[in-house]
Order: structure tokens, then C-alpha cells, then sequence
């Protein structure tokens, strides 16, 4: 199962997550950083590198995979000259539906996302790296947790017999 993922959806949820971080936090009188798109150069390079450690995370289910070496336009993703090339082809041993591939797509876009966000968010917020790293290990728990279940033959069990 080949998936592309959206560097856009990627960056939106980065963007998003440190905004609602940021104002949640100003709430209760706190100051925390917020990401914006001035650091959109930094990002592309974080979601890159993030990314390839995803798969190197799932390699016993990758069969292949495609990443851009170079940087991209300084206007991506939301320049509209194109996206990155972050792309995943994974082991599975039936086809999922349209409805589960779109789930599995989403859950790697959240887990690249939050690899990014703990990586930033490390040093000065703990308690949102540490929120993050576990949202991410149980993304990736899950994924492979689904990846397991579609290796499996589709078969419906049978019916034990008796003797009399």
C-alpha cells in the first residue's frame, strides 16, 4: 500500500498545535513559543528528518519509500508550487479500504507532526515533549497494531465438531 503524505496537513497541524499551546498557556499567565510560518524553512528540514526516522521506526513493514533530498521552494507548502515527496509504500497483506488507508495516511502525517513539535518543544516544555512522545508511541503502536491485523489470511474460524 503506497502512501503520500501531505507536508501541508504536516506543517498546518505543527502550526496549530503550538498556537493552541501558546494560547492555552498565555491563559494562565505562562509564555510559551509559537511557530509561525517565518520558521517554515526550519520545519521542511525537521519533517524531512523526522519522517525517514518513521520509517526506519516501521521498517519491518516498509517495502519502500521516496523523500525529496533538496529544499524545496522557500513559498512550500503553502506556495502552491508543488508539495514534498514524502511517500511510503507499506508491507500489507490485503488491500485496506479507502476508509482505513485514509486513517493510516492521517496517523503518519500525526506521528511526523508530533516527532517535529517534541523535538522543538524538548527543552523548554517537558511536559509537552513528554505529552507528545506518548501520543506519537501510541500512533505508532497503533499502526502497527492494524499493519499486524491485515497480514492476517481474512479467514472466518471454524466451527469445532463433535463426536458422540
Amino acid at each position: 500500500m503506497k502512501i503520500e503524505l501531505n507536508d501541508t496537513a504536516i506543517c498546518d497541524e505543527i502550526l496549530a498545535l503550538t498556537a493552541l499551546r501558546s494560547s492555552s498557556r498565555r491563559d494562565n499567565m505562562e509564555e510559551t513559543a509559537m511557530l509561525t510560518r517565518d520558521c517554515l524553512p526550519g520545519l521542511r528540514n525537521m519533517v524531512r528528518m523526522m519522517f525517514a526516522d518513521t520509517v526506519v521506526q516501521l521498517h519491518g513493514y516498509v517495502r519502500g519509500c521516496g523523500l525529496d533530498e533538496s529544499d524545496p521552494s522557500p513559498s512550500l507548502p503553502y506556495g502552491g508550487d508543488g508539495e514534498m515527496r514524502l511517500m511510503v509504500e507499506l508491507e500489507t497483506g490485503i488491500e485496506p479500504s479507502s476508509g482505513m488507508a485514509l486513517a493510516m495516511k492521517r496517523t503518519l502525517e500525526h506521528v511526523v507532526a508530533s516527532k517535529v513539535l517534541e523535538a522543538v518543544a524538548g527543552a523548554g516544555d517537558h511536559d509537552f515533549a513528554d505529552s507528545l512522545r506518548a501520543q506519537c508511541q501510541g500512533a505508532v503502536e497503533a499502526l502497527r497494531h492494524t499493519l499486524d491485523g491485515m497480514d492476517m489470511e481474512c479467514v472466518p474460524p471454524a466451527v469445532a465438531g463433535h463426536r458422540f
